[in-house]
């Protein structure tokens, strides 16, 4: 089934929006990351309760996916701008951060979205899809991030998130996975974390030096799993079901240098993300943005 009154986009990006479901979930995730100091110390090449060894929608567990050729058309390989599948989102939570905000730097590159900080302020860039996705889900997209060495005072965190939930009653349902290096920290570490109605989960922390691989979210009923897999291996690694609720869910992605009780970033300094490869395995249900 193809979409209706899509249009491929090379022009530029839309204005930025600040959409508050993902806002506030990101505003959450942070107050969590950078909360909790319990870290799960797995070795490198940590295997959680089962370890897959096969790909994409072929070893999907969602059931009753709408067609293969419907979901293509919703995921991306970032040949192009493609303003009817994202827009752009990023906000400031203080008034110090808004007077020194700055939105990263953002563009298609090789098969690539290339997001990169900018230096001497609080810098934040990211994209949430125009559509939602409902019922059980299978999403996933290549990332490769490589942390600078020790920088004080900036956070590094890239991320790969699914929120959706009652804005008005702020009820949020969020589930994060990315790499964290919160400011004066040595290791950089994969995190999975979910906010379930107004209460955010444990993270699940994984000392790890950098992503070079792919990044999977799947949800089946009320649970979600976070699955990593490095490039040129075969096995995702699995972080681990979390409760999450059966609400309907935007798609985003986020790099940041700070967190949202920062004063102050004093680096001169910039970090960048590389995405590439976006992909919906399964869905049992798109629905298009009226807008």
């Amino acid at each position: 089934m193809k979409r209706a009154g899509v249009k491929r986009s090379d022009g530029p990006w839309p204005a930025h929006k600040s959409i508050p479901v993902l806002i506030t979930a990101l505003l959450f995730f942070w107050l969590a990351a950078a909360g909790c100091q319990t870290v799960d110390r797995r070795p490198a090449g940590f295997v959680g309760a089962a370890e897959r060894t096969r790909g994409e929608a072929s070893d999907s567990s969602v059931r009753n996916s709408r067609p293969r050729q419907e979901l293509d058309n919703f995921s991306d390989a970032f040949d192009r701008f493609r303003n009817d599948l994202w827009e752009k989102v990023g906000t400031a939570w203080t008034k110090e951060q808004e007077a020194g905000f700055k939105f990263a730097d953002m563009k298609i590159e090789n098969n690539r979205l290339l997001i990169q900080t900018r230096t001497d302020g609080f810098c934040k860039g990211g994209l949430a899809s125009t559509y939602y996705l409902d019922g059980d889900f299978d999403v996933q997209i290549d990332c490769f991030f490589e942390p600078l060495p020790y920088v004080n005072p900036m956070d590094q965190y890239v991320g790969f998130v699914v929120v959706g939930g009652d804005e008005a009653a702020k009820e949020l349902n969020m589930a994060n996975l990315g790499l964290v290096k919160n400011a004066g920290q040595a290791n950089a570490r994969l995190l999975l974390n979910v906010i379930r109605g107004k209460e955010p989960s444990t993270p699940r922390l994984f000392s790890v030096g950098k992503l070079d691989g792919t990044l999977r979210l799947v949800r089946t009923g009320e649970r979600i799993n976070g699955l990593y897999r490095a490039r040129r291996e075969t096995a995702w690694k699995e972080l681990g079901g979390l409760a999450f609720l059966k609400t309907k869910v935007k798609v985003g992605l986020v790099v940041t240098n700070y967190a949202i009780n920062q004063v102050w970033v004093g680096s001169g300094r910039s970090f960048s993300a590389a995405f590439s490869n976006f992909r919906i395995n399964a869905a049992q249900k798109i629905i298009e943005s009226e807008i």
